[in-house]
């Protein structure tokens, strides 16, 4: 989400920390129990074996 600041410069910030979006339903039915979502912790273990993968090339 991009607005003006108080010295007309454009500025950005996550729209996930504003009300434009609709809630998310994972959280939403979560009600608040789950401390991540299932998703982004497999994107999570995706980055960190590809790290290591990296990490062991010669």
């Amino acid at each position: 989400m991009s607005y003006a600041g108080p010295d007309g410069r454009l500025r950005t910030l996550p729209v996930e920390w504003t009300d434009v979006l609709e809630p998310d339903l994972v959280v939403s039915a979560g009600a608040g129990q789950a401390l991540f979502r299932t998703d982004l912790l497999r994107e999570l273990r995706r980055l960190v074996d590809e790290r290591l993968r990296q990490k062991e090339a010669p």
